[in-house]
């Protein structure tokens, strides 16, 4: 569970996928933006809102788990392309 960091156009949304595998059948828990969860966002897939140049830096992580135990996947960390002037 070693994310890479993303690199995306603004106004664009970016997907987030975590992929665990485990027995007995994983949960995904949450997902966190920044370290704050998410509302909402509860699946093995995140879309964010388009993003913008404020949300250069940001880290997205997914809590998944089963009945015995949880894992934290290291964080995928966002990198806005500036707009381009033509």
């Amino acid at each position: 569970m070693a994310p890479a960091s993303v690199v995306a156009a603004g106004d664009v949304p970016a997907t987030f996928t975590a992929n665990a595998t485990g027995s007995p059948w994983l949960y995904y828990g949450q997902w966190f933006s920044n370290g704050v969860a998410i509302a909402g966002a509860s699946g093995p897939t995140y879309t964010t809102a388009p993003l913008t140049a404020a949300n250069e830096g940001d880290a997205y992580t997914c809590l998944v788990s089963n009945f015995f135990s949880s894992a934290l996947t290291l964080p995928v960390v966002v990198h806005v392309l500036p707009d381009l002037v033509c």
